[in-house]
């Protein structure tokens, strides 16, 4: 397993927000990441431990750097505490009780008030749980009552306790057996577990047998992965070092297929993530919005890959504060966007004869522009919330006072003159009726930024185009309406292959 570098063990420039929640006598920890999510982690503590057992310096900078950094997808942290508050008690013997009962407070009321105050209800693809020691014991036993809850288990150092105490050591066969039972009995809902312990655990001799009777099993084959660190110990440090190697698979069944790949491009090399999955049919090229970069738009690709379509979740260059790509950000405008959407289809053309282009906001925006020049070489077109309104922001900036080094505030960033003379040097509505193919406009109709008037007109200037608006959905798709808009675009894109 790779080590954790050391400047991610440091305070990171862009952090996460932690709040404490109440409910009752106890409370739980939220970690809100720095970039929209769709995603939630329940992480749960080890014997003797709370919901603060986590978050200590260390691991709070870890996931910090690792999300503003891109390797890890943002995602909501919960840490609950699975104690009583008057608990005084914390062996291994009642601690084990406790976490019995604990399932039924998770789910009756730590999960339901988590997710209102996130104002996500997140289903289960896209929920995870985890645990240490005790807490790995914890998520075993979701994995035996509430497969309708969680779709990914990451038991760190901790058997499980179905055939009691320590029952993964000594009764692995029979251990093995109640969690495919428990599987069955669920309605064999599908399922990933990934277990990770080291070889100088104490608990390695509980689990690794366990683990060994599972794999035994047809239901846990292709389901189950067991990564042991060498001469690992059993303490918190150690289980960061577990975290930061299996985070970025969780949520991700594609992550073995990705490829972090540099095109030449407007400023220098363009960085993307490549996803290649066998017999790919064509193409989706995915364009961020204003200020952005990939992350912002990477579980789309991820959702478009797991379904068979190749993804290049592109940085253009200079495009925002955390790009991966070259160029500088008082450099970027709409023009060379443009110009490196153009160089990634030139770059992938030769390989796909079919490429879909898809954006957000500005990328919605850029993708338009190319699509209309380049009508010959994308197939189909899907965008939301296009910002179609940038050329009239630009036309009001510039007749305000600009800097003294000519920079424009927007959107609490300084923006160049040069961005603003380039997005008014056209009229995208002019633009847009040069692309003959298909598009999908998806908007919310509570969109302050941009309001859905702009795709109102742009679905009449586009020869083909069918505008779909989202209630109660504002600029950024939450929650059920993102992965249901995700949903449209893949029937979208299957339609045009």
């Amino acid at each position: 397993m790779k080590p954790i570098p050391a400047e991610y063990l440091e305070n990171c420039a862009n952090p996460g927000k932690i709040s404490e929640i109440t409910y009752g006598r106890k409370k739980f920890l939220l970690y809100t990441p720095i970039y929209p999510s769709g995603r939630i982690l329940y992480l749960i503590h080890g014997g003797g431990g709370d919901e603060h057992s986590f978050f200590r310096p260390a691991f709070r900078n870890m996931v910090d750097h690792m999300i503003a950094k891109g390797d890890l997808e943002p995602m909501y942290i919960v840490t609950p505490c699975f104690y009583d508050p008057d608990e005084t008690d914390k062996t291994p013997g009642s601690s084990g009780v406790a976490v019995r009962k604990f399932g039924k407070e998770l789910r009756e009321e730590i999960i339901p008030l988590a997710e209102k105050t996130i104002g996500i209800s997140f289903d289960r693809e896209h929920r995870a749980i985890s645990g240490f020691s005790m807490g790995g014991v914890t998520t075993w036993y979701a994995m035996l009552q509430s497969l309708d809850l969680f779709y990914w288990f990451l038991p760190l150092s901790g058997d499980c306790w179905a055939c009691g105490e320590k029952g993964g050591g000594d009764h692995p066969q029979e251990t093995a057996d109640e969690l495919a039972a428990a599987v069955e009995r669920q309605g064999c809902l599908d399922f990933r577990i990934h277990a990770l312990t080291g070889s100088k655990d104490i608990a390695y001799p509980n689990l690794d047998p366990q683990i060994q009777a599972m794999r035994k099993l047809p239901i846990f084959a292709d389901r189950l992965r067991y990564d042991v660190l060498e001469d690992g110990v059993h303490d918190y440090e150690t289980i960061f070092r577990y975290l930061f190697n299996a985070l970025p698979r969780v949520f991700i069944p594609t992550y073995d297929l990705r490829q972090d790949l540099y095109i030449p491009a407007s400023m220098g090399k363009l960085y993307g993530v490549f996803q290649h999955p066998d017999k790919a049919p064509a193409l989706i090229i995915l364009s961020h919005g204003f200020n952005g970069n990939h992350m912002g738009n990477q579980d789309f690709a991820d959702f478009f890959t797991s379904q068979g379509f190749a993804t290049f979740c592109l940085d253009f260059c200079g495009g925002g504060m955390h790009s991966r790509s070259e160029g500088r950000y008082e450099e970027m405008s709409v023009l060379t966007e443009a110009e490196d959407l153009s160089a990634v289809i030139d770059y992938f053309r030769p390989q796909f004869p079919v490429i879909f282009l898809w954006g957000a906001s500005q990328g919605g925006f850029i993708s338009s522009c190319v699509a209309a020049k380049r009508p010959g070489d994308v197939k189909a077109m899907a965008i939301e919330f296009p910002a179609y309104v940038l050329q009239e922001d630009s036309r009001k900036r510039l007749a305000e006072a600009a800097a003294e080094d000519g920079t424009i505030p927007n959107m609490g960033v300084q923006i160049s003159r040069k961005y603003n003379l380039d997005a008014v040097s056209f009229d995208i509505y002019d633009v847009l009726p040069g692309y003959t193919g298909d598009v999908l406009i998806q908007h919310g109709d509570q969109d302050r930024l941009v309001p859905q008037s702009y795709s109102e007109r742009a679905a009449k200037a586009f020869p083909a185009a069918e505008l779909i608006i989202l209630p109660g959905e504002g600029h950024g798709f939450r929650g059920r309406a993102r992965q249901e808009a995700m949903e449209r675009e893949l029937a979208f894109f299957r339609k045009h292959l």
